[in-house]
């Protein structure tokens, strides 16, 4: 009787929020949607959502079985979310910036000759 409407509802519930994956991707990324140009997010997900979708139905039955996570691995994760992958997408844009300028506009690289002193030093 109960236990399988409590069944019932969990099951419906899984399936609303399968299909309502793009208000919980929105929500998540509104901070890079505000504060960033995040249009490159938006591609990825419209290549991986379906895949997270596939995964997400096929796995219904067996996610009620997980452990939960502990709160200290949820805040870690969100930490390197949120600073970690923020600092390395700007190393990378600051990479592929570099590509096109001279070496001598780059910080912490040297030109192949350099006047020190008044001396000319370096390659020839």
């Amino acid at each position: 009787g109960i236990q399988r409407l409590l069944r019932e509802y969990c099951r419906q519930f899984e399936r609303l929020q399968v299909a309502d994956l793009d208000s919980y991707f929105e929500e998540a990324y509104a901070w890079y949607f505000i504060h960033v140009d995040a249009e490159d997010l938006r591609v990825r997900w419209a290549t991986v959502r379906p895949r997270v979708a596939s995964l997400l139905r096929a796995a219904s039955s067996s996610l009620a079985v997980l452990p939960e996570i502990p709160a200290w691995e949820v805040n870690r994760i969100n930490e390197c979310l949120e600073k970690d992958i923020w600092y390395l997408r700007l190393l990378a844009k600051l990479l592929r910036g570099a590509d096109a300028l001279p070496a001598e506009a780059v910080p912490g690289t040297l030109p192949a000759r350099a006047e020190v002193n008044g001396k000319v030093s370096g390659k020839k």
